[in-house]
This record gives structure tokens, C-alpha cells and sequence, in this order.
């Protein structure tokens, strides 16, 4: 790596920063003559210039410029996603996306009005929240399904799972499902898979899961 010598203090610094890291000189400068400091100076006692700290400062934020933005967006991960115990169970409510939902999980739509959803809020289902998750599958390979195909899936799948889930089956109960399916582009990137919740159409704040309920 490239050094250079600064002719104040002669300590050697990266060639990447544009002052010295011991003293302050600018590279290159040469120092007033009653400013001189034989090697191992201190900065103070060599006549540090004012604003030398900012300047050391600036250099290094302009060689690591890239270390605020990651630490900001890690640190926006820790506030505002949500977490899971070792036993996947969410313990904190946050975003997640809806592909990475799981059965059980409780939560609550971000946009009733969204034509695409992507991200959801999960909570605890002790927490008050409108649905639960209660099947994820995948849908058969092919060209991007039918609507009279997809509703048949549904009937296949997401009815039997709502049976299991709450106990009863979805004809006997006051109870509703929502589902998730892919757009047709995320078909064509790959996502094929169908998230189905149960939720209460008479009480948007459920604090239980509705899982055995039988209802």
C-alpha cells in the first residue's frame, strides 16, 4: 500500500488521506519554520492548525463513506422488523414480507386498499391484530394460472388446511379467509407460492390465535 512522510513530524500515513494523521500538515506542505517538530511531536505541542481535527475527520469519512448508510439501514432492520424466538414464533412486531410468512403467524395488512401487498406488520398473537396464517403452498408449475385454476387450487388446499387449522370446516364456521398469490411477474421471477390466513370479519383486534378455536 502507498505511504507517504509528512514533513512536520515525518510519522508515515496512508496515501489515501489527504492530511497527516499524527499532526495535521497537508500533504505536501511544508511547515512554517517556528513550526517545526522532530519526530514523535504531539500534535498540540507541534502548533496543530485549527480545523486540522475536521480535516482528519472528513478524510476518513470520505474513505469509509460507505460505513453510515449500512449501519443506518442495519440499525432501520433492528427497529422496524419483526423478530422470532428460537422456536420461530414472532416475539416482536415489525415488518415482514409476506413470503416469509409462516403458518401460525398473526398480523395485520399495512394497506387495505393495495392492490399488491409485499410487506405485512407482524405481531404476537397475544397482540391485538386482524389475521393468522394458517397454510402456505405452492402453486403446480406452468404458465401463470387461470382464475377459475386458481380458485380450484384454493378449494383444494386452503379449505382442508382452514378445517385442520381452526377445527371446523369453513361452511359451518363464522370465520373468513384471505389469501395472497403471486402477480404474474413474480410468477415469472420465480414465486409461486399462496399464503392463506383466517381472520374474524367481526373483530379486527383479536388478541388469541384462532387455531383450535372451532369456531
Amino acid at each position: 500500500m502507498a505511504r507517504w512522510v509528512c514533513l512536520r513530524c515525518f510519522e508515515a500515513n496512508d496515501d489515501a488521506f489527504p492530511a497527516c494523521q499524527s499532526c495535521g500538515l497537508a500533504r505536501g506542505e511544508r511547515p512554517a519554520s517556528d513550526d517545526a517538530a522532530t519526530p514523535g511531536t504531539p500534535a498540540a505541542a507541534a502548533g496543530q492548525p485549527a480545523g486540522s481535527t475536521r480535516r482528519n475527520l472528513l478524510g476518513i469519512l470520505a474513505r469509509f463513506w460507505w460505513v453510515i448508510p449500512i449501519a443506518v439501514i442495519g440499525l432501520g432492520g433492528l427497529l422496524f422488523n419483526a423478530q422470532r424466538d428460537d422456536g420461530g414464533e414472532i416475539t416482536r412486531s415489525g415488518d415482514l414480507a409476506v413470503t416469509d410468512l409462516q403458518v401460525g403467524d398473526c398480523f395485520d395488512v399495512q394497506d387495505d386498499t393495495a392492490e399488491e401487498v409485499d410487506d405485512v406488520t407482524a405481531r404476537p398473537c397475544s397482540e391485538p391484530h386482524q389475521y393468522e396464517m394458517m397454510f402456505v403452498g405452492d402453486l403446480p408449475e406452468g404458465d401463470y394460472p387461470s382464475d377459475a385454476a386458481f380458485e380450484a387450487w384454493l378449494d383444494e388446499n386452503c379449505l382442508p388446511a382452514f378445517s385442520d387449522y381452526v377445527g371446523t370446516s369453513y361452511q359451518e364456521s363464522a370465520l373468513e379467509i384471505l389469501w395472497f398469490q403471486p402477480t404474474e411477474d413474480g410468477w415469472d421471477e420465480g414465486d409461486h407460492s399462496v399464503q392463506c390466513a383466517v381472520y374474524d370479519p367481526s373483530d379486527n383486534e383479536l388478541t388469541a390465535s384462532l387455531r383450535g378455536s372451532n369456531r
